[in-house]
């Protein structure tokens, strides 16, 4: 008996757990329904964003008047059926089906046909604007910066050759140690240009241009502690006030700085590795002073070369993404006349329906491809 009511319960156990099982796959699929039924308003509307959307990404790439007023018109009429929920949703739909999808169509082919070409352009146009950046952001040289180490250094110079000028003096004559002007605490690091200063401007020049730049042995020099001057160069220096202006930094492993004792022709070299300063030809060194040889030149030059193929990129970029195709372009005017008609908007919030009448009010056929 015992056996019995054994094996009724398990039967009625798997019945109960079968009816549960059922009960469960009735409520999913309950579920599963009503989210298929969607409220077809807003399943059209989000279609009606969607195709804004793709016509709006055609827009963005191709350059032509008539389309920036379509696609704008378009969102016009989007959001009219976006806002007013007492509108048939269905004129959204049809307004798309004559319009929209078949101008997506359309120039959705076009693009697809000049998108690789504009792919390769466009990526040398970034790679040149990358190019550019950097050379900009390398170093920015300011003509009042530039001017203020120059002044900077003119004044040194001009201090350092006046009481070179002073010690010699005062040892020719003989006077007490104590009156002389200590300038021997000034090391090559006092007398160098700003470093920025001399890596952009100065003049790269050959192992034959700077052996040129060289003193002759007929030179004859004073000197005083570390410092050699040269005789005439002193007494120019000194006629005229010692005043003096930095022209240009040479180098090649060292640096020469160009002088000049103003409203003179005389120029005159300092060597900072052998603290000596003597005269020189300015046409000598004014051929090794080519713009080129500085880096600062370099980037100048690049710069110019850079930016000219950009504008050739940029300006085939343009060509392009313009549209050319007078069939198309006549296409776009009409479309654009027939929704900007002031009649437009307000046929289109008519509350007839009828597919016919729609066709009366809008009076057009399916764009051709």
């Amino acid at each position: 008996m015992k056996f019995f009511v054994w094996i009724v319960s398990i039967f009625k156990s798997k019945k109960k757990k079968k009816a549960e099982l059922a009960l469960k796959d009735n409520i999913e699929a309950t579920e599963i329904q009503k989210i298929k039924e969607i409220d077809p308003r807003l399943e059209a509307l989000k279609s009606s964003s969607d195709k804004i959307n793709k016509l709006n990404i055609i827009h963005n790439f191709f350059k032509n008047d008539s389309l920036d007023k379509i696609n704008e018109k378009s969102k016009e009429v989007h959001d009219l059926f976006r806002i007013n929920e007492q509108l048939n949703i269905k004129k959204l739909e049809q307004f798309h089906y004559y319009y929209t999808d078949n101008l997506i169509e359309m120039l959705s082919k076009l693009k697809k046909s000049k998108e690789d070409s504009y792919g390769i352009i466009n990526e040398k146009l970034k790679n040149i604007n990358s190019k550019l950046k950097s050379i900009i952001n390398n170093v920015i040289l300011d003509p009042d910066w530039i001017n203020k180490n120059k002044n900077k250094y003119n004044d040194f110079i001009i201090f350092l050759l006046s009481n070179l000028y002073h010690n010699l003096s005062k040892e020719k004559q003989e006077t007490k140690q104590e009156t002389l002007v200590n300038i021997s605490k000034y090391t090559k690091k006092d007398m160098s240009f700003d470093e920025v200063y001399s890596t952009e401007l100065f003049y790269e020049i050959s192992d034959e241009e700077w052996i040129s730049l060289e003193p002759t042995t007929s030179i004859q020099f004073y000197e005083h502690d570390v410092w050699r001057i040269e005789k005439k160069l002193m007494g120019k220096c000194h006629k005229n006030g010692f005043r003096i202006e930095f022209i240009a930094g040479l180098k090649l492993t060292a640096c020469a700085y160009l002088l000049n004792i103003k409203d003179t022709e005389d120029y005159f070299i300092y060597m900072p590795q052998n603290y000596s300063f003597y005269m020189t030809q300015f046409s000598k060194i004014n051929k090794m002073m080519i713009e080129g040889n500085t880096k600062s030149g370099r980037d100048k030059k690049l710069r110019v070369e850079l930016e000219g193929e950009r504008n050739k990129i940029s300006s085939l970029i343009t060509e392009i993404k313009s549209l050319k195709d007078e069939k198309i372009i006549e296409t776009l005017k009409n479309y654009l006349i027939k929704i900007s008609n002031e009649d437009f908007l307000g046929d289109m919030v008519k509350i007839d329906l009828d597919r016919k009448y729609l066709d009366d009010i809008l009076n057009t056929e399916k764009l051709a491809i």
